[in-house]
């Protein structure tokens, strides 16, 4: 599975980038959510949260607008035809890093236990080089902020296709450095493994 082991984790928050450089990859990462979310237990709660350039979109379902709703057959079946690119409901458009952090803190705020964060590149080159470029520092603190509760939310990220420029620079990438500091797992997929060539 591409999400790995959720563990033992009962409330789950799915954060995804559909900005205009995921439209690649958004059809298999979607295709795979709805997977894993068809796999989770009643006992289980989730949401999922887009970022695009254009704002945060939380899917509605499960008798409320957003937050964590229980994983019932009719929620699933709700947020799965929600999220299918064919509902124009997500739609990958403009550069989603603007609203990253955003997302990230609407999804810490319903107080996961765990987060799945998935992007090609969450900061760009992380140290504000250009105006669609945040700061990874600014990333960090967001999170520190945000996920103040105990216990924290482990944080696993997901990073397709691009190597964070931040690597090259002799620094941790964003996604890395996410998961390693909030208990998480890191993992990067290339055009191999998302059967792409």
């Amino acid at each position: 599975s591409v999400f790995g082991n959720g563990g033992n984790a009962r409330n789950i928050a799915f954060v995804v980038d559909a900005s205009g450089s995921m439209v690649g990859v958004l059809p298999f990462v979607i295709n795979e959510l709805k997977r894993v979310i068809n796999g989770l237990k009643d006992s289980q709660k989730f949401t999922i949260i887009f970022f695009t350039g254009e704002g945060v979109f939380e899917v509605p379902g499960g008798g409320r607008r957003q937050g964590l709703r229980a994983a019932t057959a009719e929620f699933k079946q709700q947020a799965s035809s929600w999220i299918t690119l064919d509902s124009h409901n997500v739609e990958p458009h403009g550069r989603g890093s603007i609203n990253a952090v955003a997302a990230i803190e609407q999804a810490l705020s319903h107080r996961p236990q765990l987060v799945f964060l998935l992007s090609d590149n969450l900061t760009g080159g992380g140290q504000g080089a250009t105006k669609d470029e945040i700061f990874q520092a600014d990333v960090m603190d967001a999170i520190e902020e945000s996920n103040d509760y105990n216990p924290p939310a482990k944080i696993n990220t997901i990073q397709f296709l691009y190597v964070d420029p931040l690597i090259n620079a002799g620094l941790t990438g964003t996604l890395e450095r996410i998961a390693e500091e909030t208990g998480g797992n890191y993992k990067f997929l290339d055009e191999r493994e998302l059967n792409l060539r």
